[in-house]
């Protein structure tokens, strides 16, 4: 029996948002049950709960959310080894098959058979306790917080697609949206020797944080087009240092146009925000003349070592303090919904513990 209620956060296909108690997991020979005790709330979860889908992944039934988290292991399964009760382990997303081309290829992110915390038909972590497989939980150095243990999901991320885009010491880099991921892009592509690094948004105080994670020059680009907000890219930078990488991280239409626009002939494009319009225009001539990379992200893969490192290194200049602006209960997951959406309450990563 649970020692306490095991709450948990839902939506559903009416767009409601609630807490509801559910039993207390089975743990599994091979699984481990996890006390959560840090969640960051994803845009995903946003997009579930208002708009009813991600993509083509619809909400039909009950939908328990959450995917970025850490916590404490309160139970071992009876063929689980590499840990013990009490060990402080942040969760790795997603579950592969482990036996279709693409896992065996090393590219578990492409799994056609993957099941995904927070995803249609698998508990959220936005919740007191979980079930999940011993594999794909990581241990946690002792001094890393467990607030920062939850940014880790959205840090591998980023860091996958600082790997996809192949940035390399030296390049000059483009950030285009400064929300979580692009912040933690920000981040990674300073500690990686990126310079210089833009930083494109709509939000002033998103780009302070961006500027202190390590951004070199920002713009807002509130009420200009893709083109001027290309153009001064290129003054901030200087023709000789124009972006060679460009890491689009809104998914929206004007955003991706001037990210292409901005980038050097031969540049890499790396899109890992999400469009909420599959139908969307690129500028088709820019990228032909100019061979531009189109290259896209779905995931992570193989991160969450490097990403554990990384935040706990201190290269990546104090992102617990730089990053999470609001701490909520489980209780008042409501509250931390509504900051999150709130344009004025200038939230960078909401926290439920």
């Amino acid at each position: 029996m649970a020692p306490e209620k095991n709450n948990a956060v839902f939506t559903n296909k009416n767009h409601d948002l609630y807490v509801q108690e559910e039993d207390y997991p089975e743990c599994g020979d091979d699984n481990c049950i996890v006390r959560i005790r840090a969640t960051g709330i994803c845009g995903s979860d946003i997009k579930f709960w208002k708009s009813g889908h991600v993509g083509s992944i619809i909400v039909e039934d009950p939908l328990g959310m959450g995917h970025e988290s850490a916590g404490e292991i309160v139970e071992i399964g009876k063929r689980v080894t590499k840990f013990k009760v009490g060990d402080r382990v942040a969760i790795e997303t997603t579950i592969p098959c482990g036996a279709c081309k693409h896992c065996l290829g090393g590219r578990y992110n492409l799994c056609a058979k993957t099941t995904s915390i927070g995803a249609p038909g698998t508990p959220g972590t936005l919740r007191k306790y979980i079930s999940h497989h011993a594999a794909w939980l990581h241990l946690m150095p002792p001094t890393m917080s467990f607030h920062t243990g939850a940014l880790l999901e959205p840090l591998s991320v980023a860091l996958a697609g600082i790997r996809r885009a192949d940035l390399r010491l030296g390049q000059p880099v483009m950030v285009a949206g400064t929300g979580a991921v692009g912040l933690l892009a920000v981040a990674l592509a300073s500690a990686a020797g990126a310079y210089p690094i833009v930083g494109t948004d709509i939000n002033e105080s998103r780009l302070e944080v961006a500027k202190k994670l390590g951004a070199t020059y920002t713009i807002n680009v509130s009420n200009k087009t893709p083109e001027q907000v290309a153009k001064e890219v290129v003054e901030k930078t200087g023709e000789a240092d124009r972006p060679e990488v460009a890491i689009e991280c809104s998914g929206f239409e004007s955003s991706i146009r001037s990210a292409v626009l901005a980038l050097d002939s031969g540049g890499v494009m790396l899109q890992i925000g999400v469009c909420g319009n599959e139908n969307i225009s690129y500028p088709f001539g820019a990228v032909m003349d100019r061979e531009i990379d189109l290259r896209y992200l779905f995931r992570y893969k193989s991160t969450w070592p490097a990403a554990i490192r990384l935040a706990s290194s201190g290269k990546l200049n104090d992102l617990e303090k730089h990053m999470i602006s609001h701490v909520f209960s489980l209780e008042e997951c409501m509250k931390a919904f509504e900051t999150v959406l709130n344009p004025n309450g200038n939230s960078i990563k909401v926290i439920v513990r």
